[in-house]
């Protein structure tokens, strides 16, 4: 029986973050493809799977890989069919420290966000969306998991340590890549990959990912914005801003127009102010169709740990929380909306 790995060496524990890092470059590298070392390393793949080596077509973007499928395929793709079945001797501590990261800062923050980009513009034009299992230098989370279990003892049979080393090499030196049975698309990185001090895509000045046919994607601190918001900011008004239904791009359009000039435009009001900022102010205003308007101005208690700030951050909350801002910030969470104006000021203190 195999024996599970229960517990890192101090030696494992202090090589393990060298490891994570060196693989999250390789997860992030916007070095354009060598598509002929691509080509060597996915001919691996097919020989590995016992399948003819296909003809490849090369593509600068996901999305022209996309438009292609569209145009002319109606076969399935390949599936992904490297097993790991040796997760049960890996002990918690590396899922965590290891997986886990990585996974956040390649796929969530990243690839899946291509992935719903690419969706959503292609769904726009009728157009089918078909993704792919095979993601190069995104898959590095969990070709890196398996990998360090190799460097800590884990045993593998021959098969899948040469699967694996495939795989490693794989997400060395491909991006995104689409593999069908006589043929397969592979996409070039992109040439522009930006991001906040979270690992979330964020760009406020121009596109926040961008491949060298111009696909780009514009995104602030990992929400998607459209192009027109960061590419023509003059173009932003209080109506566009009142328009918007997702909150999270019309907080983003309303940082970027400015809240002194937005409460200028709209002739807003102070109704209410505590001498305490992380209680507030309270704002009103009318809007041209004749709907009021009320909106809190309240500051973090707790500095933002990269900038060394305490962040401001403006709230929509509804009329019925009347003209009185411990109501109104009160209101911004579920779970003191029943407590007494006091009860809440006594709270809000302790968390300071």
């Amino acid at each position: 029986m195999t024996k599970k790995i229960e517990k890192l060496t101090r030696k494992q524990k202090e090589y393990l973050p060298i490891f994570r890092e060196n693989w999250l470059q390789i997860g992030l590298d916007t070095t354009p493809v060598d598509f002929n070392k691509a080509e060597n390393c996915i001919s691996d793949l097919y020989k590995w799977r016992g399948l003819k080596v296909p003809e490849f077509l090369h593509f600068s973007s996901p999305m022209l890989c996309e438009l292609f499928i569209n145009l002319i395929c109606s076969d399935k793709q390949l599936e992904s069919q490297l097993e790991s079945q040796f997760e049960s001797q890996f002990e918690s501590q590396l899922w965590s420290q290891l997986w886990s990261q990585l996974k956040s800062q390649l796929w969530s923050q990243l690839g899946s966000q291509l992935e719903s980009q690419l969706r959503s513009q292609l769904e726009s034009k009728k157009l089918n969306y078909m993704g792919t299992w095979f993601n190069g230098q995104q898959d590095s989370y969990w070709v890196a998991w398996l990998l360090f279990g190799k460097e800590i003892g884990v045993q593998y049979d021959e098969h899948s340590s040469t699967g694996l080393n495939i795989w490693s090499n794989i997400a060395k030196e491909c991006h995104w890549f689409y593999p069908f049975n006589d043929f397969c698309l592979i996409s070039d990185k992109p040439k522009e990959l930006h991001r906040d001090w979270l690992g979330r895509l964020h760009n406020e000045n121009d596109a926040a990912i961008s491949y060298s046919d111009n696909w780009s994607l514009y995104f602030v601190h990992g929400i998607s914005v459209p192009e027109w918001i960061i590419k023509n900011p003059e173009k932003i008004t209080p109506e566009k801003i009142q328009l918007e239904k997702n909150a999270e791009v019309r907080r983003i359009m309303m940082k970027i127009y400015g809240w002194e000039k937005m409460f200028k435009d709209v002739n807003a009001k102070l109704i209410d102010k505590h001498f305490d900022n992380t209680i507030g102010e309270l704002w009103g205003w009318k809007e041209s169709d004749g709907i009021d308007v009320r909106v809190i101005r309240v500051q973090n208690g707790t500095k933002n740990p990269f900038t060394g700030q305490y962040d401001w951050y403006t709230l929509r909350v509804p009329l019925t929380v009347g003209n009185n801002v411990i109501d109104a910030v009160r209101w911004t969470y579920p779970s003191c909306r029943n407590m007494s104006r006091e009860d809440y000021l006594i709270q809000n203190a302790s968390r300071s």
